[in-house]
């Protein structure tokens, strides 16, 4: 399987540079995984309804994200309690 090439939005990575050093290292080991194709992620993803995105699950933040064959472009990070509100405001 190839891994794909993960991208960030330049709103992704601010609000990624504002999580705390141990839960961003969680973040990102879990998109890598998931971008190398680890199958114990399959059920921490999902399709968001009424919009082309997916959305990863990490403790209590959430990756909103595109996914092509070749390549995942993460769209906003946060807190699950507000991520979907802001990520909704911004399209």
């Amino acid at each position: 399987m190839i891994m794909k090439t993960v991208r960030y939005t330049s709103a992704a990575a601010a609000s990624l540079r504002r999580i705390g050093a141990q839960d961003r290292a969680a973040l990102i080991a879990d998109l890598e995984a998931y971008a190398a194709g680890d199958a114990g992620f399959t059920d921490a993803v999902s399709a968001l309804g009424g919009v082309d995105a997916s959305r990863l699950g990490s403790g209590v933040y959430r990756v909103i994200f595109r996914e092509s064959a070749t390549r995942i472009t993460v769209l906003a990070i946060g807190h699950r309690g507000g991520v979907y509100r802001r990520y909704s405001k911004r399209r």
